[in-house]
């Protein structure tokens, strides 16, 4: 029931809607990515706190988990909460952390909420998320999981992001 009510108020096809949260986290509502590279773009002062090390040269990402993970986030929110809400993805689909602010304002009443109710609060987000970007929504609708990728992850990695939709796509269709 809860992808298909996710499908009913956002009118992104049941088969997309689980495809989707497959890709971004497996499904687990309870997953978080801080992302370092964008906290540090909104605080450049707290580089000799905030852990970060891109990936490469062209990609600034990081992929150490220790960097990346809820402890890492936890240390950046005790410096500056809105930062670090901007700078992280929660739940299911992985939807940026200033759509957790605009449910609840108030960073520890957001951060609170999710980590008391993941699925609840992440399917929320992503519902007002869609909402926001209704050419995503039609992409899943057609679908076309490269302008979906690129709107919603952005520019890098397109084709394999897009790959892995279509693929948890073929999958979702035949559950």
């Amino acid at each position: 029931p809860r992808f298909e009510r996710i499908a009913q108020e956002s009118g992104v096809p049941l088969a997309a809607v689980r495809a989707i949260a497959a890709v971004e986290s497996t499904g687990k509502a309870d997953v978080l990515r801080f992302e370092p590279h964008m906290f540090l773009k909104a605080r450049p002062d707290l580089k000799n706190v905030v852990k970060y090390t891109p990936k490469g040269p062209r990609q600034a990402w990081s992929v150490i988990s220790s960097e990346t993970g809820r402890a890492a986030f936890e240390v950046a929110f005790a410096l500056d909460q809105i930062a670090a809400m901007n700078s992280a993805s929660f739940g299911s689909y992985q939807v940026m952390g200033n759509y957790l602010l605009k449910l609840y304002p108030n960073p520890v009443q957001a951060y609170v909420a999710w980590k008391d109710d993941p699925e609840q609060v992440s399917d929320r987000m992503f519902v007002l998320w869609l909402k926001d970007h209704p050419a995503v929504v039609a992409a899943a609708q057609l679908p076309n999981w490269e302008k979906f990728a690129r709107a919603y992850n952005g520019p890098g990695q397109v084709a394999v992001y897009a790959a892995k939709l279509q693929d948890a796509h073929t999958v979702a269709l035949t559950a």
